[in-house]
């Protein structure tokens, strides 16, 4: 990608196009880009447009995953010396990393989307719904972190240059422009997401064909957070709404008495904090209370939706609560008044900033989010409901 637009994205594209990768653990990185949180640079990813190219690390995780599911030793792996499994209990947890940065993919994950949607250029990428002026009526502070300086750098890197790579056809110059650039950061999104599914489907048919343990094993799919493709004028996560705090939540169980809820979905907000006390339930661990006789886990165990996901018997109201800091200069302090606060109560969204502004979302008809109702008389009883469980649930008091 040219020079401006490599500053900010970190690179998007094809790994064929001849383009120089060096990393640890992402394996898509550029040449002298360094990432705290990933291994230092080490190796080179080649890719030489013909089908013969270095895997990613994702790939190679599932790989490993797949092996050891399969009975296969993998005493010379490079992430651990593990025998297989065989019939002992285990617990896997894999973490999966492309849908970050840099979006360079190998061609066949890209092609496979293009494919599947019958996109004949990058003018042909559908983008999510955006309104205009859609902040116009959040508080200030509700921007937090890059993102939208992130998505503004986007508009601009089109803006910036002529052309920009083809990501629809590889080798190929087209005429830059914002929407061109914002959709191939969609397409290669898109596709990044498409890789993380192969490697899932490479673990479920591993499990797929051991019986013993396809049913006897409890599945768990889900993410740290959201991203923003340009909605609310955003990119990435870090944000209080729905496109960054809300995750894929699946949660297989293959025992007959969770037969009712195959492939069924709920409202109930749930929340990252209720997967503990969840696996401990369907595990048959037990639940010790403290001497107060309160849960001695934070969050709610969701093996009663699994149950009857239509009438749960759950222990206490079901909520979901995220934060964030109220400034960059905050990210260290533990004082919860610092930050930012939103609870996803059943039908409705109820944000509070560390200044005092307010955001109210009805979730059934404005699911974009697009209308704050918190100044909104006619709605005060949602904020005298929500306002004070928020306050508790995040230790504060006024």
């Amino acid at each position: 990608m040219p020079q401006q637009i490599q500053f900010w994205a970190h690179g998007i594209g094809r790994t064929s196009v001849g383009v120089e990768f060096r990393s640890g653990m992402n394996s898509t990185y550029p040449a002298g880009y360094s990432y705290t949180g990933f291994a230092d640079s080490s190796g080179l990813f080649e890719d030489d447009g013909k089908g013969n190219r270095s895997r990613l690390t994702d790939e190679e995780i599932a790989n490993w995953a797949a092996d050891l599911i399969r009975g296969v030793p993998q005493s010379n792996s490079a992430y651990s010396a593990t025998v297989p499994i065989g019939g002992r209990s285990f617990f896997m947890m894999l973490g999966l990393t492309k849908t970050h940065g840099a979006m360079y993919m190998p061609d066949e994950f890209i092609d496979r989307v293009i494919a599947v949607n019958g996109i004949k250029s990058v003018d042909d990428v559908l983008l999510p719904p955006i309104l205009a002026g859609d902040r116009a009526d959040i508080p200030s502070d509700a921007n937090f972190g890059d993102g939208r300086k992130t998505y503004n750098d986007i508009l601009a890197g089109g803006r910036s240059v002529a052309t920009i790579p083809d990501i629809v056809h590889a080798g190929s110059q087209i005429a830059a422009s914002e929407d061109r650039l914002h959709k191939t950061m969609v397409l290669a999104y898109l596709a990044a997401v498409y890789e993380i599914d192969v490697q899932i489907g490479k673990i479920i048919d591993a499990l797929d064909a051991n019986p013993s343990l396809r049913d006897n094993t409890i599945i768990v799919f889900t993410s740290d957070h959201g991203f923003h493709l340009g909605e609310k004028g955003f990119w990435g996560k870090q944000t209080l709404w729905n496109e960054s705090t809300r995750v894929p939540f699946i949660i297989v169980d293959p025992r007959n008495q969770y037969a009712g809820s195959r492939g069924a979905t709920t409202n109930l907000p749930v929340s990252l904090v209720d997967l503990y006390p969840t696996l401990v339930e369907l595990g048959g661990l037990p639940d010790v209370p403290l001497a107060s006789g309160a849960p001695a886990l934070d969050g709610l165990s969701l093996a009663p939706v699994l149950r009857n996901y239509q009438a749960p018997a759950l222990r206490r109201r079901s909520l979901a609560i995220s934060s964030n800091f109220g400034l960059i200069s905050d990210r260290d302090l533990a004082d919860p008044s610092r930050r930012n606060h939103t609870v996803r109560a059943e039908g409705w969204r109820y944000t509070l900033s560390k200044n005092g502004g307010e955001e109210l979302y009805d979730e059934v008809n404005d699911p974009n989010e697009w209308n704050n109702l918190a100044s909104h008389p006619e709605f005060k009883w949602v904020k005298d409901i929500l306002r004070p469980i928020l306050l508790e649930r995040t230790g504060q008091t006024k």
